[in-house]
This record gives structure tokens, sequence and C-alpha cells, in this order.
């Protein structure tokens, strides 16, 4: 299957509007590819299987960003029938609230709209729209790839409200560089001109362009 039109349209307005505000060494643009177990709610005659999440990350408001994702899996099909297997597609935007930034893994909560598509072949789809809400943290392997890992509930309209879950495991890149903490420079004041700051200059009242010691004394008196 490819990427929906709409996704791919939506990936670009987004990048447009948002991406010039990056900065921080946690506002960068980042994109993600996890392997996802989904665990479908008993009201859907679906095994649990894996798929596949893809997702492009932009940087808004401080500690939040939003997500555009496009997920692709093939689930089997339980109590038989002209098909034993169900292709799924959907894509969805998530806000990401990371709040926890200072230790080892960045956590973040989630909350999502999508819309998902199952697909039976000859027997037809069903469309719906989707709703999720996880919890899931990123953790530092190098300065543009990170570990990532969440957890997310899905609920759909399509058979009764169902709640799926899914546990997503990959890796994030961030695009760019990382920021760089510059340490605060303090300034010294030399008022007497001779080179000597004057937390440390005994004779702060020399006269420009004397010679002077390590003390701000002239090198002649050694006061």
């Amino acid at each position: 299957m490819t990427l929906k039109p709409g996704f791919a349209a939506a990936l670009a307005a987004i990048a447009a509007l948002v991406a010039p505000g990056a900065g921080a060494d946690e506002d960068r643009l980042f994109a993600t590819l996890m392997a996802q177990y989904v665990i479908y709610d008993d009201a859907r005659p679906f095994e649990n299987d894996l798929g596949v999440q893809l997702g492009m990350g932009f940087p808004v408001l401080g500690d939040f960003a939003l997500e555009l994702n496009y997920l692709i899996r093939s689930a089997g099909l339980q109590g038989g029938g002209a098909v034993d297997t169900v292709d799924q597609d959907g894509y969805g935007l998530d806000v990401l609230w990371f709040f926890d930034r200072n230790g080892a893994l960045d956590g973040y909560l989630l909350l999502g709209v999508g819309r998902h598509s199952d697909e039976y072949g000859p027997e037809g789809d069903d469309s719906y729209t989707s709703r999720a809400v996880g919890i899931g943290v990123m953790d530092a392997i190098t300065d543009n790839l990170t570990f990532r890992a969440e957890l997310r509930a899905l609920r759909g309209g399509d058979i009764n409200g169902s709640t799926d879950v899914a546990l997503g495991v990959g890796v994030a890149y961030l695009f760019g560089e990382p920021a760089k903490v510059m340490a605060p420079v303090r300034k010294t004041r030399d008022s007497d001109g001779d080179g000597v700051n004057d937390r440390r200059d005994r004779c702060p009242d020399t006269p420009p362009g004397a010679s002077v010691q390590a003390d701000g004394c002239p090198a002649a008196t050694g006061r």
C-alpha cells in the first residue's frame, strides 16, 4: 500500500507552519518507525498481530509536538469465511506532551484522532474514525537517533465502539544538529586598562601604558 495523498499534503502543510520555530535540542523535527503489536477488542473478529507505524513529528509550543502517523498491518480473521485476513491502514494526528525532559528518559502523553480502514478484499471494507490516548518514552542513542516505545489505546466506531490496545517499539530520527548549551561568560572589569581585572588589581589607578606586574602594580615599584 502507498501513503494516502491527504497524509502527504498534511505533512507538508504542518512542516511549513511550525518548522521555523524549531530551536532547542528537543525542538527538532523527527521521523519515527515503529513495529506495533495490536491486541484487538473481543468485539472485533481479528487475531492479535504485528503492524508498522510511521510518523512525522513537528515541535510546537515548548513541550508539545504534533505528529502525523500512518499505520499498515494485516490481521487474521477468526471464524472462517470467504477471506481469512483483513488489510488495515489508517492515518491520524496526535498531540504529544513531553512531561519529563530532565531525566534519562523523555516521557510523554498523547491524544489523537484518525481515520482507519479495514479491507476485506471482495467482501468490501469498513472505514471509521478512531480516537487515541497513550503514554510513551524516548531515550537518546546518538545526537540524531532515539529509541522510542509507547502504549496506546485506540477506540473506533466500527463495531460497538471497540477499543484496541497497541504497543509500539522502534526508533525516531531527529533532523538537524542538537542545540549547543553555551556556558555563561563571566564579565570582568579592568577600570584602569592595565590588563589586570579589578578583583586582582592592587593598584587600581595605574597610569595608562604603564608596565605592571601580575598584581596590577607598576613593575618598577612592585608595591
